[in-house]
């Protein structure tokens, strides 16, 4: 079973020619609404892909909470334990997307920073192999639940976006972290303010942990705790949207794992759904389905 922690939104995607640059209004072509947050997405994929998921997060007593939590319990995603913010409103995204489908966010937390550890239950914890966390919710309390699940010897799969100085030994509660390849540039520049070296490899090692960095194009890379490392291609494709691929990524090789795939299988399969779902516009709707990523 699959624990997910993070944050739940309502995306509001806007179609451009080009992104604006500072100072700059562009007129866009078309408005796409549909549920968000990196937390959320994750769970939508990854129950997508047939992982019993529950999914915890905090969000207002509004509209767009009944929106989002709908399209949730639409593909089997537990959101019973969700908790409600009275005074706060649901999470939301602006997005811009422009012509070569790369894109820019801003996220308004809302109820999203008001998530807390004790949230999750003692027993819930104990009945889940895995948890998944992001950094898109109070990084604290994100924090206190790793330590949580590390005591109950449950394993971990940290995305870490967005980037955020995260303390050196919270790194080692951690056993596979997933990060992009700005991300793991910024992670290689602070732990050298703590005395670690920059290297993804070394990292992995120093932690104990697998290392997943993703680099569009050029494909993602596997740095193991044993000290190996293994680059998967990536297929070539023009993409129309990669709004939330990070999440679908994510996603698919938690479900993977929870599975029981060994994890260059689960990379491979979380490659192959990012793919996908880069060929669709908008992120929780147009998740790939399961029969397309492991049965293709």
């Amino acid at each position: 079973m699959l624990l997910v922690f993070g944050a739940i939104n309502l995306d509001h995607t806007c179609f451009v020619e080009n992104l604006p640059r500072p100072g700059e209004t562009v007129l866009g072509h078309k408005l796409h609404i549909s549920p968000g947050g990196k937390g959320a997405n994750q769970a939508y994929n990854a129950a997508k892909m047939k992982a019993s998921t529950i999914f915890i997060a905090a969000h207002g007593r509004d509209s767009q909470a009944e929106k989002a939590l709908a399209n949730l319990q639409k593909v089997g995603v537990r959101t019973n334990q969700c908790t409600i913010k009275r005074t706060s409103p649901t999470g939301f995204a602006m997005i811009s997307v422009d012509e070569k489908g790369e894109n820019s966010i801003i996220v308004i937390a809302g109820a999203n920073a008001k998530l807390e550890a004790k949230t999750v239950k003692p027993a819930t914890l104990k009945a889940c192999a895995f948890l998944l966390t992001q950094m898109e919710v109070n990084p604290a309390e994100t924090h206190k639940l790793m330590q949580m699940a590390k005591d109950n010897n449950t394993k971990i799969i940290h995305s870490h976006a967005p980037f955020k100085p995260m303390p050196p030994d919270l790194f080692s509660h951690i056993d596979y972290l997933l990060l992009n390849q700005q991300e793991a540039v910024d992670l290689g520049t602070d732990l050298v303010k703590y005395g670690y070296s920059a290297e993804m490899n070394a990292i992995a090692q120093a932690f104990n942990m697998e290392v997943i960095v993703t680099a569009g194009a050029h494909g993602v890379t596997h740095f193991a705790k044993n000290g190996t490392s293994q680059i998967f291609p990536v297929p070539k494709i023009a993409p129309i949207d990669t709004t939330g691929a990070g999440d679908c990524f994510a996603g698919v090789f938690a479900a993977a794992l929870d599975a029981g795939f060994p994890i260059t299988k689960a990379i491979e399969k979380a490659i192959y759904g990012a793919k996908l779902h880069c060929l669709q516009q908008g992120a929780q709707p147009e998740y790939p389905r399961f029969d397309e990523v492991f049965n293709p």
